[in-house]
């Protein structure tokens, strides 16, 4: 048994290892350990300090690639930088500028191969945006822009104020061609049938008065003292001289422009107690001479008042200086017309032999128009038969006395207080272009109806046109620019309830075969119609809302397709709206857009648009263009029926 106090025995080792041997091992071991994981780490930092350098100069030069627009090199570059701040994501959006680059030079060169230069030349400015110059999208626009510039501005005369030299310019085959001496302030004072333009220029020592309005606007005559109108001929400037016209007098102004020259009408006065039965005339001579000035010379002829008092100037003859004159006797104190009243009418001219054409007894004139070719002459009458009833005819004159004169149609009116805003049951026009040109186009109103015809004025007959337009109220129409197969026609009701919100417009699309297509729009009240026109399948036509004196004036422009003709609660497509402040005839005869044949032309700001009438491409084509004036195939009334 063992006794637990004893002592505990201890093995001792006779020949130990030396301590001084392993102990060194592992010291040297732990030292080439340590420092390969010195070298290490070391290495592991400069490796990061080196990539993260490469992506900071990747980075960097990816950034620099964006500036350039070098997006191949941009998604390689930022590639590179992976991981380093948005670097991911530069690439990614430099691959997608690369990917819709390439899809819009695909539309582009598609576009240009179809012809639909317009559609190419937006795809082309995508392009630009993205990456300019590339490929040969320089060269592709060139083109774009030459062939929309044809489409939507031929013909069409802007005012280029930045442009050297400053003025007006007109777009024709070879591009902007500068009108003569024009300059910043310069505007189109003409729209003749001719060939022949006019517009005003400064003339010796001219400077703008400190309260001259904007370039191209025009408030009152005071501000054209000392400019001077200019002539010229249509599309090479060749003949262009200045004419004697006083533009600074207030009541001295460009009337009316033929093909031969310019009337001057010059008011020195109303007459007290002035009364006329002839409701649509040109100027009552009792208010003042009337003056001509051929292009051929500086010399002014004036038609003064004649022995007659009661005497008026009816029309003017668009291709020469004739015109129709009037004058009457045997009217009431109040100028209404009694049994003993006599009208006549006359064919004049400057330097001609002036010839009565037509006696009314009992009746007057209610207009009186010359045919564009200056052969012949629509005279609308009336003849009272009682208080309530006239008898209005519709007569056709030979100028030149060959045939006597010809009734086209007759109505008998109603003359009560509940018509009292349009005088006339029966009007008339002659067609000017289209399908049916040289024709007459009589529109008769009885109660809730209106008949159109399109009638020969030489030979009697069947009607070529036959339509009859349902309406409670009378229209007034007039006639706008179509095409060689459709002839358009446009009214606007005349309604005896005021006010109204909206009025309704009336359309008329009449083929060559006689056939017509009809739609019923509306225009809000205090708007008037501008101007209409047929282009491919769609009706364009633009309303203006007057403001007075330093008010705003709206012109707003609507696209409408023809196939939808007929459809009831069909609303057109707002196209374009532009508002400023009312200058005189400026914002009221001409504005800052254009009808063109295949593309509606406008400015915002002063940018130049392109526009594809069904709103589908718009295009910017030239900064800094201030306004716009149509010359060739006007989009203006072609012919009121009066």
């Amino acid at each position: 048994m063992s006794n637990s106090e004893e002592p505990i025995s201890v093995v001792e080792d006779l020949d130990p290892e030396p301590q001084g041997k392993r102990g060194a091992g592992w010291q040297s071991r732990e030292l080439v350990f340590g420092l390969l994981l010195l070298f290490g780490v070391l290495g592991f930092a400069g490796w990061q300090w080196i990539k993260q350098d490469n992506q900071q100069s990747s980075y960097a030069r990816g950034t620099n690639a964006l500036a350039r627009q070098d997006w191949e090199a941009a998604v390689s570059l930022f590639s590179g930088a992976s991981g380093y701040r948005d670097a991911d994501k530069q690439a990614m959006e430099a691959a997608s500028k690369i990917s819709e680059r390439n899809r819009q030079y695909e539309i582009a060169i598609g576009y240009a191969q179809a012809g639909n230069w317009a559609a190419a030349l937006k795809s082309i400015q995508i392009i630009e945006e993205i990456q300019s110059g590339y490929k040969d999208t320089e060269r592709l626009e060139e083109q774009a822009k030459r062939q929309v510039y044809g489409e939507a501005m031929s013909g069409t005369i802007a005012l280029r104020p930045n442009a050297n030299p400053p003025g007006l310019y007109y777009y024709g085959a070879n591009g902007w061609v500068w009108l003569p001496k024009s300059d910043a302030y310069s505007r189109l004072w003409s729209n003749s049938v001719s060939s022949r333009l006019t517009y005003d220029v400064p003339g010796p020592g001219w400077t703008p008065k400190a309260s001259a309005p904007q370039p191209g606007e025009r408030t009152d005559s005071t501000q054209l003292a000392g400019r001077f109108i200019m002539l010229t001929d249509l599309p090479d400037f060749t003949n262009t001289t200045a004419l004697s016209l006083d533009l600074s007098t207030y009541n001295s102004y460009p009337w009316l422009w033929s093909n031969s020259g310019v009337w001057e009408r010059n008011l020195v006065g109303s007459v007290p107690g002035k009364v006329s039965p002839i409701h649509v005339q040109y100027a009552d001579l009792r208010e003042g001479p009337v003056m001509f000035q051929p292009f051929s010379s500086p010399r002014t002829t004036t038609i003064a008042p004649p022995v007659i008092s009661s005497t008026a100037i009816v029309d003017l003859d668009p291709i020469s200086n004739r015109y129709l004159l009037a004058d009457w006797s045997g009217t009431t104190p109040d100028g209404s017309v009694t049994s003993d009243t006599v009208t006549n009418l006359y064919a004049a001219g400057i330097g001609a032999e002036t010839r009565l054409i037509y006696t009314l007894k009992g009746g007057s004139f209610i207009s009186a128009q010359i045919s564009p070719d200056g052969r012949y002459a629509l005279v609308n009458t009336y003849t009272p038969t009682n208080i309530q009833t006239e008898q209005q005819e519709m007569l056709l004159l030979d100028l030149q006395g060959k045939a006597a004169p010809r009734t086209l149609d007759s109505v008998v009116a109603m003359t009560s207080p509940n018509f009292p805003q349009y005088k006339g049951w029966m009007s008339a026009v002659f067609i000017g272009d289209g399908p049916f040109k040289g024709k007459i186009l009589l529109a008769e109103y009885s109660v809730n109806r209106y008949r159109l015809r399109v009638v020969d004025r030489v030979t009697e007959g069947k009607p070529f046109v036959d339509i009859i337009v349902p309406t409670a109220d009378m229209i007034a129409w007039s006639i706008y620019p179509g095409n060689n197969n459709q002839m358009l026609v446009a009214g606007v009701e005349q309604s005896t309830i005021w006010p109204l919100p909206t009025r309704p417009l009336r359309f008329i699309v009449i083929s060559a075969d006689g056939s017509a297509k009809l739609t019923r729009l509306t225009i809000e009240e205090g708007n008037s119609l501008d101007n209409a026109m047929l282009t491919g399948d769609r009706l364009v036509y633009s309303t203006i809302a007057n403001g007075s004196a330093k008010e705003r004036t709206t012109r707003s422009v609507y696209s409408f397709p023809i196939r939808r003709f007929g459809i009831d609660g069909e609303r057109p497509w707002t196209m374009y709206k532009q508002t400023g402040t009312a200058n005189g005839v400026d914002i009221s005869n001409y504005g800052s857009h254009s009808f063109g044949p295949d593309l509606f032309a406008y400015i915002t700001g002063s940018d130049l648009h392109a526009r594809v009438y069904d709103g589908s491409v718009d295009v910017v084509l030239e900064h800094h263009i201030t306004y716009l004036y149509r010359r060739e195939q006007p989009a203006q009334v072609q012919g009121w029926l009066r």
